[in-house]
């Protein structure tokens, strides 16, 4: 597909990895809506919280410590494009080619896509904010994306420089992304004395995590702010994977502006199912064959998996998966706990580049009322990562992640969409992660190295807990 089928903020991606060899110039600012695209949610902003699994279960439920607190990211563009991952303009150094197949990616609010034509700083990339990158770090983010969250029915209708495959795909791939979308990006990129990308290829580590989520699915109508309300449709799923094969690049494959899309999961089979409907439109849209498209879903580091097929070889803890939690749990009405939609990443990096991943289609819902703490009715993101992971040594072997942080984007004060406030989490020696409290001495360990991010705060106000100094049992219980 040609640039201007992407998503109408592809001009700015010429300026995505700019930055990288540049010197700032201008003060990164807050995006302004697109003015034809369907207008912000009046909650495009939420809240959301951190828990420990203290319970040590697999799900989220009353008595789990709440950690911290924060609010996510917005961006006009779609999820899949704020992440930037794109070959840009770089002709060395990292130019995408199908040998490494290794690209970096760096987040960034596109604040610049919106500015109008003549505006002095349309194409300085310096005027967007870009999230953080570190040296064997994962940083995470929670964003809000105002291109997803449009209403895809007969969006693409009017173009009339797209065949009727190209429609098909763009409106079947996006259709289900509205909501919010959760986003990762590891390690840094390493630069020459000029500021100039180096790649080298050495490994640097392996990332092994499981992402399960409950009832990120939503078809509802909603509140969209200043269109009253609108068809709000939301459905978890992979929209960008770092290191995916070249032949993911949308058409023609040589145009340098060109993005890389994942292949669309399919529900009904629980599979990238070559022959859905979407997908058949994507091979069309983009000449592939049915070997070159199972290429693709091969090469992915992060993809979708179908939660009940899950082992216990498949996952980080065998004991916990979907389908033994669904057996054995169940939520405040005694329901079954479920979680609907499972992710894996299986990752390697390099020590001169960025890698990640972006899942779409989150409800952000809940329907929580403290009076009858239904503390299962509302939208659970559960993280397990392995200790291997977190250890430090060969990279070949281990994943060498001494940090992860999640960035608040204004629920404390401070934080706003251009200056969040970094929530770290750390890794000691035996790859067991922790939160260091406020009084620089007292670690918070996270049994079986899960987090959970959640909408609400089920009852009892565990906060308090941490406060009090009443949380023994997730103390480091030897000495170093």
């Amino acid at each position: 597909m040609k640039a201007s089928l992407l998503n109408g903020a592809v001009a700015a991606v010429l300026v995505i990895l700019l930055c990288l060899c540049s010197v700032a110039t201008a003060v990164p600012h807050e995006p302004l809506p697109h003015s034809e695209w369907r207008s912000l949610r009046t909650d495009h902003v939420k809240t959301w919280y951190i828990f420990n699994d203290s319970q040590l279960d697999g799900i989220l439920n009353p008595g789990d410590t709440h950690i911290n607190t924060f609010d996510n990211w917005w961006s006009p563009v779609s999820a899949h494009t704020q992440h930037n991952y794109d070959d840009g303009p770089y002709k060395n150094g990292f130019k995408y080619d199908s040998t490494t197949q290794d690209m970096p990616s760096g987040p960034m609010n596109f604040a610049t896509s919106t500015l109008p034509a003549g505006h002095p700083n349309k194409h300085d990339s310096s005027y967007n904010y870009w999230l953080p990158t570190a040296e064997n770090e994962m940083h995470f983010y929670m964003t809000y994306s105002q291109y997803d969250n449009n209403n895809f029915d007969g969006f693409y209708d009017h173009r009339t420089d797209l065949t009727q495959d190209q429609k098909t795909l763009l409106e079947g791939r996006n259709e289900e992304r509205n909501g919010w979308a959760f986003g990762w990006v590891t390690n840094d990129v390493n630069k020459d004395g000029n500021g100039v990308p180096v790649y080298d290829g050495t490994p640097g580590g392996k990332v092994k995590m499981d992402i399960y989520i409950r009832k990120g699915n939503m078809d509802r109508t909603v509140d969209f702010g200043a269109d009253g309300m609108g068809l709000s449709r939301s459905n978890p799923q992979i929209s960008m994977s770092n290191d995916i094969s070249y032949l993911a690049k949308d058409l023609p494959l040589g145009d340098d502006n060109g993005q890389w899309h994942p292949p669309t999961w399919d529900d009904a089979s629980g599979s990238y199912k070559t022959d859905s409907v979407i997908n058949t439109a994507y091979k069309a849209a983009n000449g592939l064959t049915d070997a070159e498209f199972d290429t693709i879903v091969a090469s992915m580091e992060d993809y979708e998996v179908d939660p009940d097929a899950l082992g216990a070889g498949d996952v980080i803890h065998g004991n916990r998966t979907p389908s033994i939690i669904e057996g054995t749990l169940t939520d405040h009405n005694g329901n079954p706990y479920v979680y609907a939609d499972a992710f894996l990443e299986r990752s390697d990096y390099v020590t001169s580049t960025t890698d990640g991943g972006v899942i779409a289609g989150l409800s952000g819902w809940d329907e929580y009322d403290p009076q009858i703490n239904n503390w299962g009715d509302q939208q659970v993101i559960r993280i397990d990562i392995s200790k291997e992971s977190l250890k430090q040594g060969d990279g070949e072997q281990f994943g060498n992640i001494q940090k992860l942080v999640f960035y608040d984007f204004g629920y404390a004060g401070g934080s706003t969409q251009v200056a969040p406030r970094a929530i770290v989490f750390y890794a000691d020696a035996d790859g067991d992660l922790y939160y260091l409290m406020d009084d620089g001495i007292t670690k918070i360990y996270f049994p079986e190295n899960r987090i959970y991010i959640a909408r609400v705060v089920p009852e009892p106000g565990t906060m308090i807990l941490l406060a009090m100094g009443g949380i023994g049992l997730l103390l480091k219980r030897k000495r170093k």
